[in-house]
């Protein structure tokens, strides 16, 4: 049996690290009548602390997490492993 990661029981998305606060702030308001987390940090924050926010995700009741991707050279592209396979690869 494969080992499965933690996933929260939010939709997690991972969004492109291009997009601008304008550009993620309308992507969360296309996640109507849902509670929204937004989570944009640096990959060292993100590896230290991603779990962490996902749980309190689950513990406050946020429906949907979107993550702002990282670089993915160095620590990064552990980052965005863990990232992505909690997302499903579902990338906006």
């Amino acid at each position: 049996m494969k080992y499965k990661h933690y996933s929260p029981r939010a939709e997690v998305y991972v969004l492109k690290k291009e997009h601008t606060t304008a550009e993620i702030n309308r992507i969360k308001s296309s996640f109507t009548d849902k509670k929204v987390l937004i989570i944009r940090e640096n990959a060292s924050t993100l590896a230290q602390n991603l779990y962490s926010y996902f749980r309190s995700a689950d513990k406050e009741g946020y429906q949907i997490i979107l993550v702002q991707a990282v670089e993915t050279t160095g620590l990064g592209l552990a980052v965005m492993n863990r990232l992505l396979k909690a997302a499903n690869y579902r990338l906006l």
